[in-house]
């Protein structure tokens, strides 16, 4: 009993022993095979990943666009069915320094009127807007009210000095005088070159406890220390107006600093900014989610700055959100809509007429 009972457990013995190097021999041999065929597999999934990202953004964009027709029609339907409301001290908001401006107001207006139910607007002008360009906002809607021109130029001016080579860019400043508007109590200020994708409504009841919202001048996932001001929520205060001026004037001395840095130290320092969702002010790439993209800044000409496309190759586009240049025929489709809805196609031609699109 006892040899046989010993040589069942030697068999088992070398059958553990079997199976274990059986184990080790095809351990190593699928680690062999794993290191021989998943590289190129690797390779292969890396050399795809644009192409992957490439169907998901024109996933997106294809998502974005239906809802940007479908919202178009939408609040528009809604609108004409409930008429057209506003909060008792809330206006829209914007301020141009001349006539090239106003070409992308009346698209600005449009949006405004395509995508919300309040449609009331205000432009802040200085005196170089002429009458012609005037008559132009006030039939899409806006408001008008001519302030004095602030920017570099005009503290050089004020303070006798000699105008520096470049002394930033016309007219920036101008949105200081929002703050002494105090018979609102909300306002949004936006651009003259903001191109609506979709509803702004919820800025008429965003709730805050800070003086200013306004979103960051990166894309999300980047530390980025200032705002960009093309967008603002603000709450007119004839102190804070008093208080930027004298901040501005006291950087002076030193250098003329540009409204954006100037609203930074003063309201980011104090605490009194809430961040945006980035989504609200798109600038220089194509983000999504997105509800209005800003013709902002330096890598992509203004849209009305470049040569300008027939109607039909405009009206005859699909997806517009899928690239930047698809993004700036939409804005020219937008224009040619809002040429025909508020019969501004003589302006538009005497305009050309008489001006040349050149930078200001």
């Amino acid at each position: 009993m006892r040899r046989g009972y010993r040589g069942k457990k030697g068999k088992w013995a070398l059958g553990t022993v079997g199976i274990g190097l059986l184990l080790i021999y095809w351990h190593h041999a699928f680690i062999i095979y794993c290191l021989l065929t998943y590289p190129p597999h690797i390779i292969r999934l890396i050399s795809q990943e644009p192409s992957r990202r490439l169907n998901r953004d024109n996933l997106m964009a294809d998502q974005f666009w239906q809802l940007y027709r479908t919202e178009s029609q939408h609040y528009q339907d809604q609108c004409q069915a409930q008429g057209t409301t506003c909060p008792e001290k809330f206006t829209w908001l914007t301020a141009m320094v001349n006539d090239q401006y106003v070409i992308p107001a009346i698209v600005l207006g449009h949006g405004l009127r395509k995508f919300s139910c309040c449609h009331r607007m205000l432009a802040l002008v200085t005196a170089n807007v002429s009458h012609h360009s005037r008559k132009a906002l006030q039939a899409v809607g806006f408001s008008i009210l001519q302030v004095q021109h602030l920017d570099c130029q005009y503290l050089h001016h004020r303070n006798k000095r000699k105008l520096p080579k470049y002394s930033g860019i016309l007219g920036t400043h101008t949105r200081f005088h929002a703050w002494k508007l105090i018979n609102y109590s909300r306002i949004v200020y936006l651009d003259p070159d903001f191109l609506l994708l979709g509803n702004f409504d919820s800025f008429l009841t965003l709730s805050t406890n800070k003086e200013l919202m306004a979103a960051y001048c990166a894309r999300p996932g980047i530390i980025d220390p200032c705002f960009n001001a093309g967008l603002l929520v603000i709450q007119p205060s004839i102190k804070i107006f008093n208080d930027l001026i004298a901040l501005w004037n006291s950087f002076y001395s030193w250098k003329c600093l540009d409204d954006q840095v100037l609203m930074y130290q003063y309201f980011a320092k104090r605490y009194q900014w809430d961040p945006l969702p980035y989504s609200y002010n798109v600038r220089r790439m194509v983000y999504f989610p997105i509800k209005a993209y800003h013709f902002a800044c330096c890598k992509y000409k203004k849209p009305w700055k470049l040569p300008q496309p027939s109607r039909p190759i405009i009206l005859g586009r699909k997806n517009l959100l899928s690239s930047i240049d698809g993004i700036m025929q939409l804005w020219w489709y937008e224009f040619y809509q809002a040429l025909d809805q508020y019969k501004l196609n003589r302006w538009w031609s005497n305009y050309l007429s008489s001006k040349t699109l050149s930078s200001p």
